[in-house]
């Protein structure tokens, strides 16, 4: 099989441990892109803060971020698909977890807060992007539906929201963990693997020539709609299960060995 796109997920997959693409990568990637291969990321960060990592050579991409609710080239900017959290629904969930756990709003492709604590300052250094404080999300989610909620908390206080949320919410949210202290909240049907499929479709490739690659449950979606699925090998051990394929972990150049071995080989 000739595989034509690779989405590939960013943090703990394309980033090492020092949040980095490493050399070995970057080069295995400027090869398939030379090979006419088209190679994007899928995150479930913001689209300003994946894009400084496709901008430097990846070239005009489209990227997949918010795990899926936002697909937006790298360079001009234009938009593909945009599917925000319905604002009543946004309300509710803002309201369910105020006073339980940290919550960043994304609105606009800006970061929103209502505290300047250290989550957010952890979180805002990890991303890279700068975040703004306000004194009532409320009325704002009243004003325009967000692209995006993220809870931040204790991994097993979250599980437990993520059990309650995913019940009351089913069919109208889709609720998921990019890692084990962010729950996030998206619009119904948003995942990175509706992204993929509406990616593929966009670009005129068929789902059996992609590649998708990831470490975490947000990915999961994805891996199962991609020709090909691949899981790291720091991944969890579910998504390990699921997918196709499973090559070194993120540390290791694993991406790299993905390229390399298995797409430029076919």
């Amino acid at each position: 099989m000739r595989y034509r796109l690779l989405a590939v997920d960013l943090d703990d997959t394309f980033l090492n441990k020092e949040l980095q693409v490493s050399p070995r990568v970057q080069q295995a990637v400027i090869e398939a892109l030379k090979k006419g291969i088209i190679v994007t990321l899928a995150t479930g960060r913001m689209y300003r803060s994946a894009k400084k990592y496709a901008f430097s050579f990846l070239g005009d991409i489209p990227l997949i971020t918010y795990n899926g609710a936002l697909i937006k080239y790298s360079r001009s900017e234009r938009e593909v698909y945009h599917q925000p959290v319905p604002g009543e629904l946004a309300l509710t969930i803002y309201r369910r977890v105020k006073g339980h756990f940290h919550l960043n709003v994304y609105q606009d492709d800006e970061l929103l807060v209502e505290e300047d604590n250290q989550y957010i300052r952890d979180y805002s250094k990890i991303a890279g992007v700068p975040f703004r404080v306000v004194s009532n999300i409320e009325e704002l989610l009243g004003k325009k539906a967000p692209t995006k909620l993220l809870a931040i908390g204790d991994p097993e206080e979250l599980d437990q929201l993520w059990e309650e949320t995913n019940g009351e919410f089913r069919g109208v949210l889709h609720i998921t963990k990019s890692k084990p202290h962010y729950l996030e909240f998206l619009a119904a049907g948003v995942n990175k693997g509706e992204a993929l499929k509406i990616l593929a479709q966009h670009l005129g490739i068929s789902l059996t020539e992609t590649v998708a690659v990831g470490d975490s449950y947000n990915d999961l979606e994805m891996l199962e709609a991609a020709g090909l699925g691949v899981a790291m090998g720091n991944a969890l051990p579910e998504v390990k299960r699921r997918a196709d394929l499973v090559v070194p972990a993120n540390d290791e150049d694993g991406i790299a060995y993905l390229i390399n071995e298995i797409i430029l080989k076919n």
